[in-house]
């Protein structure tokens, strides 16, 4: 088991354990959804604080720790996707890209030691001639050269193009696409080398079709599993999410901070609806009739009751200001204790 805590001077602190590197990110509380992105990029890229952001978090500093480990700038390399330019520019094999450490991964395989041997021995020719020039001017230059590797004529003397199907252009490559082959190559470097990667992405369904996200959240996963590949995935609906058994641990909700008032279980149910991204398999009158059942464990004083659920029910639903994944299954629900009643009672059934 994992264990992630996320600590911001401005909310209470986020403990959250899961079996992988693979943490999805949603819910309605957008201000704590803010500070767990500052909590994670300002820890991986080591941010250097301000006067007035310092003061502002009452002198202490944003903390991610795994397992007891602080995160800091040398853990992992960031990979930021949250949008189709995103996309291109860690294709493109631009300084600092995905694409850039893939061709440099290629150029360590690449014989031509040789030849960069003997550019640089013609360079130093060339600055022996400037010497002599110099001398004959009665000049003083102090002549250094810049030697040069594979890598600097990778980046100065190659253009790279990413093409598909015979489009040349990469602005008429769909996003899917653009998407498959930045993993293939996330996967490529992840076999080939030592590197720890931190993919960070954000609202997935609005950078490629809503039916392509599972495939490809699903392709990220299996991926991550091979440890060198930690991915925390923002979503603001449940399209963005992977919704499996074996990952609902993975799903970490932002949820209110204070517990809306109920007058009976439509109130209830409307409130779910509106607030809460659903995936429904029943009709709402079998729905409504759960909820009977499920709102006591909702609103339960420690805020983590956790009730197994078949798969054709998924609520996300978060109350009373936890950090919890509730899932349910009829069969599997226990019966109620008359605390638990009195409490349902007189918290939210007003008779």
């Amino acid at each position: 088991m994992i264990n992630y805590y996320f600590r911001h001077p401005l909310i209470k602190p986020i403990e959250f354990s899961s079996a992988d590197n693979f943490i999805q990110i949603t819910g309605q509380n957008k201000k704590v959804q803010l500070y767990l992105k500052q909590i994670i990029e300002w820890s991986v890229l080591g941010h250097r604080y301000t006067e007035l952001q310092i003061e502002s978090l009452l002198n202490q500093e944003l903390l991610w720790m795994i397992n007891d480990k602080a995160i800091g700038k040398n853990d992992y390399r960031f990979l930021r996707i949250n949008n189709r330019e995103d996309l291109i520019y860690h294709l493109s094999g631009k300084k600092g890209s995905l694409g850039a450490t893939y061709f440099n991964l290629i150029n360590n395989n690449v014989d031509v030691v040789h030849y960069i041997d003997k550019i640089n021995d013609l360079l130093e020719l060339i600055s022996i001639e400037y010497k002599k020039q110099n001398e004959k001017y009665d000049l003083n230059y102090e002549i250094d050269i810049k030697r040069i590797n594979l890598n600097d004529i990778t980046q100065q003397y190659f253009t790279f193009s990413f093409m598909d199907n015979g489009v040349y252009c990469i602005d008429f490559i769909e996003s899917e696409y653009l998407m498959r082959a930045f993993i293939k190559i996330l996967s490529i470097l992840i076999n080939d080398t030592e590197i720890n990667y931190l993919l960070y992405l954000e609202d997935l369904s609005k950078l490629v079709p809503i039916e392509k996200v599972e495939l490809l959240l699903n392709d990220l996963h299996q991926l991550s599993r091979k440890g060198q590949l930690t991915i925390i995935s923002f979503g603001s609906t449940s399209s963005d999410l992977l919704i499996k058994k074996d990952l609902l641990e993975t799903i970490l909700i932002c949820g209110d901070s204070e517990c809306q008032p109920f007058y009976d279980w439509i109130s209830i149910h409307n409130y779910l609806q509106c607030n809460y991204p659903c995936s429904f398999d029943i009709e709402d009158e079998k729905l409504l009739s759960y909820f009977k059942r499920i709102i006591p464990y909702l609103l339960s004083q420690d805020g983590q009751s956790y009730i197994p659920y078949d798969q054709s029910l998924v609520l996300f639903v978060l109350l009373n200001e936890g950090f919890y994944f509730h899932n349910y299954q009829q069969r599997y629900t226990p019966k109620l204790s008359r605390l638990e009643w009195n409490f349902l009672e007189e918290k939210l059934y007003k008779l």
